[in-house]
């Protein structure tokens, strides 16, 4: 397996130097790997629909004449799975980046320990490789579903209905049954009718989730501290 990986950092110091760390790292763990590098975000953004192979960016958060939460609004658009890490001397922007699903927040000063450290979790839970799916098999149909790609699932009539990057499939069973199935921590139930990818929830407000395709879902009273608490630990987990 080849780990491919983009860089944005209009520092020209930053971005050789982030360049020669990740390369002392998969030399030393004896892993293939390419980098793109890129200085200018007019460049970057040209060639993004050419780098769905990457599976990481690395972004710097203050770039001329946008930020980095907005570079990364244009990777999302195209490409809700890869991992981004910011890299940046600018902390302030720390909780916006968890509107981008962000794995990492890393300050330039401490720039080689937080890096190796985000790599070594990516590396030891093989994130590259390891890819859950859901299946669905209606007599000589079969579909393969990603769970990266679901963004929420929800009860019509006598089937569940599965919104996913790709469009909308159905299943005749109960949410019940395809929570079970999945059994996976990012899915939860935010109402009796709906379950929501928390990888793809991109705002909670009030009692509502934005998710990542622009739709609102609600959330019930009775299961708005639980999925309040569920989504904290969540990117928790994910972003520290």
């Amino acid at each position: 397996m080849i780990w491919k990986i983009a860089i944005l950092d209009d520092e020209e110091e930053y971005l050789q130097k982030i360049r020669k760390l990740l390369g002392q790292y998969f030399i030393e763990k004896n892993l293939d790997f390419e980098v793109y590098l890129f200085q200018r975000v007019d460049l970057f953004i040209e060639k993004l629909p050419q780098l769905e192979v990457c599976q990481l960016f690395l972004l710097d958060m203050e770039l001329p004449d946008c930020t980095g939460l907005q570079v990364a609004q244009e990777i999302r658009k195209l490409y809700p799975e890869p991992y981004i890490i910011y890299i940046t001397n600018h902390v302030e922007y720390a909780p916006a980046a968890f509107e981008v699903n962000a794995f990492r927040y890393i300050p330039k000063i401490i720039l080689e320990e937080k890096l190796f450290h985000a790599l070594d979790y990516l590396n030891d839970k093989n994130a590259f490789t390891l890819d859950r799916a859901y299946r669905i098999i209606t007599g000589s149909n079969y579909e393969n579903i990603l769970y990266r790609n679901i963004y929420y699932l929800y009860k019509q009539g006598k089937y569940v209905h599965i919104v996913h990057r790709f469009g909308e499939s159905k299943v005749r069973k109960t949410l019940q049954e395809v929570y079970q199935e999945l059994d996976s921590e990012e899915f939860i139930f935010i109402d009796k009718g709906y379950i929501i990818n928390l990888i793809h929830v991109m705002k909670f407000e009030k009692h509502q989730m934005l998710m990542r395709d622009q739709k609102l879902l609600p959330v019930s009273v009775p299961r708005l501290s639980s999925v309040k608490m569920a989504l904290m630990q969540y990117w928790e987990k994910h972003n520290s």
